[in-house]
């Protein structure tokens, strides 16, 4: 299955920016209809070039570089505009699907986040906190009326595609209506138990192998050392546990963040992969400015034919300039693998044996001889470079994140 990833867009209008620029605090807030405080997005619906809107040159991108073969979803994992303004969600939700549409992929989907839903009362008045998600046309998550109102009424809906399912999970059910807590749930999101037995209970049931579980809020920590906050879902735990627990391989993509990250949740067999998506036009966090940078990504996985397990790779684009570029080492760099089969010492082992007495492995002839040089992760790589040079005097050479590599002898 092949995934285009769109993550926290942000996208705001110019003429609510004016109004609130314009508008004296009324309380300690802007007056009804402008923005509240003085994050922004990078995004604006007035502005319809590619150059200028990053959202409309995606599509440029991916057809200039030839890369709309085989994408079976497009997937928006929340935050389409910044604090909920309707017209603005309504518009940027219709170019998602326009950019479904030009690329030929036949399946859009999307889980709401925080800034999808209303928290302010000036912003759902005469109606529910996500009464705006649930009047969009096309309709919102997914097009299927029953899967719509599944991920509406059941918080989750689950798409099963081949032998790969999709959960979609809405962690932003309460956001709204929580009174004491709101700055809590606006933050971390919110999966109740009832929710999680739900999922379980269809994983295990299904006929799909493996399941790819699309999410806003992250269930845990993005990266155990530089992700000091303690801002995720609190049962986000449980629900990881209770994934690892079904028997059956699971990917966890997430948005919300805006920090890149990707990494398996603990050490233990099926231990499900996370990756934590980056903002496409939004601003870092506090602590986290060194790694970020708006990318939209790309995520192609399989299963492999015996072991059954997850596999593939993930690739990514800087927005640089004001066009869209392959990642370079900021963030997420452009392509990593992730399921490789056997350990790193196998691999160093059959790499040494081939290079042995000056010879030298590169290019198409490294994936064709070790196959599982494809699905090595970034830690994957460098602890790979590590073990080579120490234990075989074997130097290994790679592109700045484009997976091409080449190994030679430092024995004569």
């Amino acid at each position: 299955m092949k995934i285009l990833i769109i993550s926290d867009i942000h996208a705001m209008s110019k003429d609510l920016l004016d109004l609130t620029e314009n508008s004296q605090p009324k309380q300690g807030r802007t007056v009804s209809g402008g923005y509240n405080g003085s994050t922004r997005g990078s995004v604006y619906i007035e502005d319809r070039t590619a150059k200028a809107n990053r959202l409309l040159a995606v599509t440029e991108y991916i057809k200039g570089a030839g890369l709309n073969q085989d994408i079976d979803f497009l997937i928006c994992l929340g935050d389409m505009a910044h604090q909920c303004k309707r017209g603005v969600i309504q518009l940027i939700w219709q170019q998602l699907n326009d950019i479904a549409t030009d690329l030929n992929i036949s399946g859009i989907c999307a889980v709401s986040g925080n800034h999808d839903v209303a928290s302010h009362d000036v912003d759902f008045q005469n109606g529910s906190p996500n009464s705006i998600l649930k009047s969009l046309r096309p309709p919102f998550p997914i097009a299927d009326p029953e899967l719509q109102r599944a991920y509406h009424s059941d918080q989750y809906a689950v798409v099963e595609e081949n032998d790969v399912g999709l959960v979609l999970v809405d962690t932003t059910s309460l956001i709204g209506y929580q009174g004491g807590q709101k700055a809590d749930l606006w933050n971390k999101g919110y999966i109740s138990d009832e929710v999680i037995s739900g999922i379980r209970a269809r994983i295990i049931s299904s006929e799909c192998s493996a399941f790819i579980i699309a999410m806003h809020h992250h269930p845990t920590r993005v990266h155990k050392l530089e992700d000091v906050e303690t801002d995720y879902i609190e049962n986000g735990d449980a629900f990881l546990t209770m994934l690892q627990d079904t028997g059956k391989p699971c990917f966890v993509l997430h948005g919300h963040k805006h920090f890149v990250n990707f990494r398996k949740y603990n050490d233990r067999s099926n231990s499900p992969w996370i990756f934590s998506a980056s903002s496409l036009a939004a601003t870092p966090y506090p602590g986290m400015q060194e790694r970020y940078k708006c990318q939209f990504h790309i995520l192609d996985l399989g299963l492999h034919p015996t072991s059954g397990e997850i596999l593939g790779q993930i690739a990514s684009w800087d927005w640089v300039a004001g066009q869209w570029e392959k990642a370079g080492s900021t963030g997420m760099t452009h392509l990593i693998g992730f399921g490789r089969q056997t350990t790193l010492d196998d691999i160093a082992n059959k790499i040494t044996r081939i290079v042995s007495g000056g010879g030298t492995l590169r290019g198409q002839e490294a994936f064709a001889e070790v196959p599982d040089l494809k699905y090595l992760t970034q830690d994957d790589i460098s602890d790979l470079r590590k073990l080579l040079k120490r234990s075989h005097s074997v130097e290994m050479i790679e592109s700045n994140g484009v997976q091409k590599f080449a190994f030679y002898s430092e024995d004569e």
